[in-house]
């Protein structure tokens, strides 16, 4: 019968040191579940389209959560000048800026224009009562974003009835 290496004690129990004939089964159990966990989320179900830039990841739930805000942005321009700017400000600003820097590396012009469309929006809103185009600042905002959005493939869905003024 041979004993452990020479210089080495077994271990409790008999087991040379850093062996163990002992399963680890809570170890092997959860490893087994996040395995199948990451491999059946959203099975069956194609993942989301994103496009991504400097500024972060534009999702297509973004996509279709901007184009609402700035529609709505667009129907109030008209009669709540203040309640346009507060919708652009608080559920659009940031978002254009993360949508022109994932738009920027695949079509320049589209950043550009959609860039030039909310400075006009926003000069607009800064001035004492916002100038007779800022409704129609605001409508070509929706169509900039929209332009921006499909250049990356994401979904750019039409104003809902009744929400474009």
């Amino acid at each position: 019968m041979t004993g452990p290496p020479a210089g080495t004690r077994p271990a409790a129990g008999g087991r040379a040191p850093g062996r163990s004939t002992r399963a680890r089964p809570p170890l092997i159990a959860l490893v087994l579940a996040l395995l199948l966990t990451a491999c059946g989320a959203g099975a069956g179900r194609a993942p989301e389209p994103t496009a991504s830039g400097e500024l972060g990841v534009v999702t297509a739930s973004d996509a279709r959560a901007l184009v609402a805000a700035l529609c709505e942005v667009a129907a109030r321009a008209g009669t709540d000048p203040e309640g346009a700017g507060r919708t652009l400000h608080d559920r659009a600003h940031e978002e254009l800026h993360v949508l022109a820097a994932a738009v920027e590396p695949v079509d320049r012009a589209a950043a550009a224009a959609l860039l030039v469309a909310k400075e006009r929006v926003e000069g607009d809103l800064g001035s004492d009562g916002p100038p007779a185009p800022f409704a129609q600042d605001a409508a070509d905002l929706v169509e900039a974003a929209r332009a921006a959005l499909r250049a990356v493939g994401l979904p750019a869905p039409p104003c809902e009835r009744g929400t474009l003024g």
